[in-house]
C-alpha cells in the first residue's frame, strides 16, 4: 500500500467551487496560474525521490515528461533550491515529485510555499501518496507529519529481476497525477 499524506488549508474553496460551477473553472484556472506563476519553472526532468540503493523508480526523464505534458493544471515550481511537481484538480494542489536536498529546512520551506498559493488560491488541501520509507516518506515524518494508509497499487514487472517489495513510488508516477 502507498502512504497517503493530505494537509488541510485554511482557505475559501474557490478552487472546489469553481470546479463544481463549470463558468467559473476558466476564470480560477487563469488565477491559480497566475499565482504559482511567481514561482513557476522549466518542466523538466529530474531524479525520482524514491530512488535509492537497490530500489526501484519509475524514471523522470523526457520519455515520462512526454506522456506526462505541461498544461494550466500540471507544472514544475522552483521553490528555494527544491524543483516541485504539482497538479491542480477540484481545489486540490497534489504533489506529484520534491527535488529532495539533504536539508530539512528546504522541504519546510516548500511546504510553507505551497500552503501560501493554497490560501491564495482558494485549493483547501496538499496531498501527495508515497511508497512506505522512501526519502520523501521519511522527511514528511521527520517533520512531524503523519501518513495514512492510501491506495494500493498495482505492478506488473515484465523482467526487472528486484523483488517487488523493493519497488518505491511517488504521485507523479501514478497515471492519475
Amino acid at each position: 500500500n502507498i502512504s497517503s499524506y493530505k494537509l488541510l488549508i485554511p482557505t475559501v474553496p474557490l478552487g472546489y467551487l469553481a470546479n463544481k460551477v463549470k463558468f467559473l473553472e476558466p476564470l480560477y484556472r487563469r488565477w491559480f496560474g497566475f499565482v504559482a506563476g511567481h514561482w513557476k519553472t522549466e518542466y523538466r526532468p529530474f531524479p525520482n525521490s524514491a530512488r535509492g540503493e537497490g530500489v526501484g523508480t519509475v524514471c523522470h526523464d523526457e520519455a515520462l515528461l512526454a506522456y506526462k505534458p505541461e498544461n494550466d493544471t500540471r507544472f514544475m515550481l522552483r521553490i528555494g533550491k527544491s524543483l516541485v511537481w504539482i497538479n491542480q484538480r477540484a481545489g486540490r494542489i497534489g504533489i506529484g515529485d520534491i527535488e529532495l536536498t539533504d536539508d530539512i529546512h528546504d522541504l519546510k520551506k516548500v511546504l510553507r510555499t505551497l500552503k501560501l498559493i493554497g490560501f491564495l488560491t482558494g485549493s483547501f488541501q496538499l496531498s501527495t501518496y508515497v511508497s512506505p520509507g522512501c526519502r520523501l516518506d521519511q522527511h514528511l515524518r521527520d517533520i512531524g507529519y503523519r501518513a495514512r494508509q492510501g491506495i494500493a497499487i498495482i505492478h506488473l514487472d515484465l523482467d526487472s529481476r528486484l523483488p517487488l517489495d523493493r519497488f518505491k513510488y511517488v504521485y507523479a508516477d501514478f497515471d492519475t497525477f
